[in-house]
């Protein structure tokens, strides 16, 4: 049984939602016959997070209630708190934010009380976004600052660049755009001494947004540029057409409107290739 989890685990991973899902299927199979309720939990968090991916979110909702029930039931803590947590992430996604801040802040607790300090950070830096977007500038960069204090305690390096980046966001939404920049660096610094290469690219582009502030747009397009070799690299290809469009409206505000021209032209030729819906700079623009 756990050897399908782990199956499903990898799969969900590199993205192929529909062998992740048969994998967590032949887990849950497997665990009912043996009476394993742990197991049948552990698989039903498994389907609901990939239902959560296909955009099924009643039923992901309902097997995250259920594995939340057997967990309360089996006296499994840890359980519960990922239960709690995955159905917060289905809240939020559907911008219930009151209800997902709820779920957040219960399974937090439940993290705490086992010490389970790395969760804790995770928790914390989700409570820190919602709050950014709720408008609560101030109680966000509280729960950033804690979230960076604890990763830094246990040496989660990833953690730390991310927090760093969300606490960069926090800075510019509130307009202290010198603190914002001097964020952004340091996680772009640890993202690439530690190879986070999406999430260095993720920084940068952010970083663009200060200098294209500031009007040092020679500066910002080389940013851009650098980010799209990353993304180029990595092989993500929507990420290349949005750091495009960016390197477009860059263009377009230094008066190069034939690099503009290229670089919007560009980007909805990939975002066709994807078979997505174009972006709205894209469509204003005729394409």
């Amino acid at each position: 049984m756990s050897d399908h989890i782990s199956l499903g685990n990898a799969a969900k991973l590199a993205g192929n939602t529909d062998l992740a899902r048969r994998h967590y299927q032949q887990a849950f199979e497997i665990a009912m016959e043996n009476g394993d309720r742990f197991g049948a939990a552990s698989s039903m968090t498994g389907l609901g997070n990939i239902a959560l991916i296909q955009g099924d979110y009643a039923e992901a909702e309902r097997l995250q209630r259920k594995a939340l029930e057997i967990m309360k039931e089996i006296g499994n803590e840890k359980g519960q708190a990922n239960s709690l947590h995955n159905l917060a992430e289905i809240f939020q996604t559907l911008n219930n934010l009151p209800e997902a801040e709820q779920m957040f802040e219960q399974s937090l607790a439940i993290y705490r009380d086992i010490g389970d300090r790395r969760e804790e950070a995770s928790t914390t830096n989700i409570l820190g976004i919602i709050a950014d977007k709720s408008g609560n500038f101030a109680e966000a960069e509280r729960l950033f600052r804690k979230c960076i204090a604890i990763q830094t305690d246990i040496g989660d390096r990833r953690g730390e660049a991310s927090s760093l980046n969300q606490l960069g966001i926090n800075a510019t939404n509130q307009g202290n755009i010198d603190d914002a920049e001097h964020l952004f660096r340091k996680s772009i610094a640890i993202r690439t001494e530690i190879g986070d290469r999406r999430g260095e690219a993720t920084s940068l582009n952010n970083l663009v947004g200060i200098q294209f502030e500031r009007g040092d747009l020679a500066e910002a397009e080389r940013l851009q540029r650098k980010c799209i070799r990353i993304d180029r690299e990595i092989g993500d290809i929507l990420a290349v057409s949005r750091s495009l469009i960016n390197l477009g409206i860059i263009a377009y505000n230094r008066g190069t409107l034939e690099e503009k021209h290229k670089c919007f032209a560009e980007a909805a030729s990939i975002q066709r290739q994807l078979g997505i819906p174009l972006d709205q700079n894209l469509i204003d623009e005729g394409y």
